[in-house]
Order: C-alpha cells, then sequence, then structure tokens
C-alpha cells in the first residue's frame, strides 16, 4: 500500500496512485537491477526521498505543488507526460516545463527575445498540447540543468517521462536523476495508458 505522503502527492498531481519506490533502498544494488526492476512497473511511480517533516506533504501545507516536468522535444508525440501533465493543471499543480539544449540539439541560429517566445510557444503547443505551463530554456548538462531549475523554483516534484529501456547508454538523463535527485521523482513510463 502506498504511503500517505505518496497518496497526497498522487492525489494533488490527478494519479490514480503512485506507488513509491525507495531509491535508497536498491543503491547497493546498482543502476541496472534498479532499472530493471523499475521497467516492469506500468503505470506511473514515485522514487523518494518523500517528505518527512510534518507538514512537508506537497498540498498538506496549502500551497500548489510545484512539479518541474523536464522535455526533450524530438520527433515523437509524447503522449504519457502530456496526459500527465493535463491532470496535474486540472489538479491545480503548478507546473514549469523545461528543455535543456545541449551541444548535439541546439539549433544552429539562436537569437533571444521574439524568436526565443515563438521557439516556445510552439514547442508547447507541439510536445505539451498548448498546456498552460511556464517555460525554462537553458543549456548545459542536462541533470545538472534540471537539479537546478528544481531548486530554484522550489520544485515539490520532478515528473518524468521514462521509454523503460533498461539499455546501457539509453535514458541518461534519467539515470542521473535516480541517483542523485534530491527531491521526489514522478516517473511517468511512456507506454502508459491511464483509465478514462
Amino acid at each position: 500500500m502506498a504511503s500517505p505522503d505518496a497518496m497526497a502527492i498522487a492525489a494533488a498531481l490527478g494519479m490514480e496512485r503512485l506507488e513509491p519506490r525507495q531509491a535508497d533502498v536498491w543503491a547497493a544494488e546498482g543502476t541496472t537491477a534498479v532499472l530493471e526492476a523499475l521497467a516492469s512497473i506500468e503505470s506511473p511511480f514515485l522514487i523518494g526521498p518523500l517528505p518527512s517533516a510534518p507538514g512537508s506533504t506537497p498540498n498538506g501545507n496549502g500551497h500548489r505543488v510545484r512539479a518541474l516536468v523536464p522535455m526533450e522535444g524530438g520527433g515523437r508525440p509524447h503522449l504519457a507526460i502530456r496526459e500527465a501533465m493535463s491532470r496535474m493543471v486540472e489538479h491545480a499543480a503548478d507546473v514549469t516545463v523545461v528543455h535543456v539544449f545541449t551541444a548535439e540539439n541546439r539549433p544552429s541560429f539562436w537569437s533571444p527575445g521574439h524568436h526565443e517566445e515563438a521557439w516556445k510557444k510552439e514547442f508547447l503547443v507541439r510536445y505539451c498540447g498548448g498546456i498552460l505551463a511556464r517555460f525554462h530554456v537553458t543549456s548545459g548538462t542536462t541533470p545538472t540543468e534540471i537539479a537546478g531549475i528544481a531548486t530554484e523554483e522550489d520544485s515539490d516534484v520532478i515528473v518524468l517521462e521514462w521509454n523503460r529501456s533498461t539499455d546501457e547508454g539509453r535514458s541518461p538523463t534519467f539515470r542521473a536523476l535516480l541517483a542523485t535527485s534530491p527531491i521526489p521523482l514522478v516517473v511517468v513510463p511512456s507506454s502508459w495508458t491511464p483509465h478514462p
């Protein structure tokens, strides 16, 4: 059974339930063993650390859950994370989308101002289904930038889509955040089909 903290976060994000998975329990087993165990989970799940101080559970002290959602973009639709974001917004979560440019994905021409705003608007429509969210665009090392923005934004959770691949070299951002995130991760498998 999910812990009260996991249930509160799930309710605040509009999810039926989030199974808590304590990453620190698996740390000794190594990343591959952890990923293999997690890959069998078909619905969104929560990885600690969970809030431990009384009243620190999101929405338990009157504030809206602040969810940071990293998005890569790319050619494929992000239907699972789009559905998760839609549910979060319906349940009054404060959603911030972040996209990190790296050497591999930075546009050859980038101009702050009008072009940047037009690009952001198009990104939110194309990959987030037009969901109203704040949007950060930054550049650097993806896991480092995500963790930094999560701290700046005082995020309660980082919500990630994961393709459930355990292949070596795949999902580097997920692997890094799994090992280092100071706040809970809500992981949405890309194959997730929610109940209506």
